[in-house]
């Protein structure tokens, strides 16, 4: 086996799933934002009978992957600023009372960010801004330690409005890339600090990113980022989870880093699924990770075990659930169904519409995806050396939030 056929994507309180359109405009990265290497297909992602395909890269070099075909910047900036985190968008009540950290419920990468950036001794004075602040949470704990010099950037217009009112912060609403944005940053003087939490990943062009924020500072300011780690995030949030356009390893964000003038001398990653590093601009940045061996491979593999595979008969409808957890790499649980096709489509028709109801009525929390799938027969007499195959049916469907 060599792919899957996608039928369907059941929602979450954690995911919706979004059709994308034959028509939506795409542009192509062909290097990694880390190394600069040209990428290797990984995965195709194919729909409307081959006339829609997206292909998933991956650098040999450094590990690094990401989709090589994706919508445009101006289509991304506009899923952004008008469908992104509507469909559980927070209250200004909820923005205003729930900023404590750590506490249940909320990604304690949050709370190691905010200490790393306490712990660092940077300048209390100085200027410190966030990079995609969400609801503020962070910037709000950084005020309370004593921070008195704080803006943020984000790109939800919700978002950056909620944050303003409810904490009175200066919140420039953009992409950090904006030439808006960054006069404005520049016009306050050097950033001591920059930070982001969970915001890389999801940038266009995070090369850009990491230079824009390098221009901004002095030599020994300091950049801190939080973001998956692509050797324990769950293989599947790479081709399916469309917000995240990028997945880095610690090599290739370091890489990206080195170049830009940037050396890690911190290191609080919690596990091998989330990296929380601090880089400190220097004259001349040294790397301290090895690179590994073997990426691709490494990687088709993890998709083979991931999609089940070798379990997953072809023509045969099958369910497919699968989660995040640390350290417990790319889990997933086939579910066959014992029923007759026309039982089986009826059942997932009808655990559909009860999930919509859970999510949207009752917003009862969902660890985890349930995809329906069939095997797909192999058409490639070496399917090791094969870009690993989704089908879709009329549009590629992917999870965005």
């Amino acid at each position: 086996m060599d792919g899957i056929l996608l039928a369907d994507l059941l929602e979450s309180t954690r995911v919706s799933c979004l059709g994308l359109d034959p028509d939506v405009p795409m542009e192509t990265q062909e290097n990694c934002p880390g190394c600069t290497d040209l990428l290797h297909v990984l995965a195709v992602l194919v729909a409307a009978r081959g006339r829609q395909q997206m292909r998933y890269g991956i650098c040999q070099r450094c590990g690094y992957r990401g989709y090589i075909d994706r919508p445009t910047p101006n289509w991304i900036v506009d899923f952004y600023d008008g469908r992104w985190d509507r469909t559980f968008a927070k209250t200004l009540d909820q923005v205003r009372t729930g900023y404590a950290l750590p506490r249940e419920g909320v990604k304690a990468s949050r709370h190691k960010v905010l200490s790393l950036v306490v712990d660092i001794d940077a300048d209390r004075d100085g200027l410190i801004c966030e990079i995609g602040c969400g609801y503020g949470e962070i910037v709000k704990n950084l005020e309370l330690a004593g921070f008195k010099n704080l803006i943020a950037v984000e790109h939800s217009r919700h978002r950056a409005e909620l944050v303003r009112t409810a904490f009175g912060f200066t919140v420039l609403h953009g992409e950090f890339e904006n030439e808006s944005v960054q006069d404005e940053l520049r016009s306050r003087g050097p950033l001591g600090v920059v930070f982001s939490h969970h915001v890389l990943e999801h940038t266009y062009n995070p090369a850009q990113v990491v230079a824009l924020a390098s221009s901004l500072q002095e030599l020994g300011g300091w950049l801190v980022l939080a973001l998956p780690n692509a050797v324990g995030e769950h293989i599947l949030y790479g081709p399916l989870f469309l917000p995240h356009l990028h997945a880095f390893t610690k090599e290739s964000l370091e890489q990206l880093l080195n170049r830009h003038g940037y050396q890690i001398e911190v290191d609080r990653s919690p596990d091998d699924s989330n990296t929380i590093v601090g880089a400190r601009k220097l004259k001349q940045p040294q790397c301290r990770y090895p690179r590994g061996s073997d990426y691709v491979g490494v990687a088709l593999d993890r998709l083979r075990k991931a999609c089940c595979t070798e379990s997953v008969q072809p023509g045969r409808t099958a369910r497919i659930y699968w989660e995040q957890r640390p350290n417990h790499h790319d889990i997933s649980l086939l579910l066959p169904e014992r029923r007759s096709e026309a039982v089986a489509r009826l059942a997932w028709l009808f655990d559909s519409q009860l999930a919509w109801l859970k999510t949207r009525l009752f917003r009862s929390f969902a660890a985890g995806h349930t995809m329906l799938v069939r095997g797909l027969e192999s058409r490639y007499t070496d399917p090791s050396a094969a870009p690993f195959e989704i089908q879709f049916g009329q549009e590629v469907m992917l999870l965005v939030k």
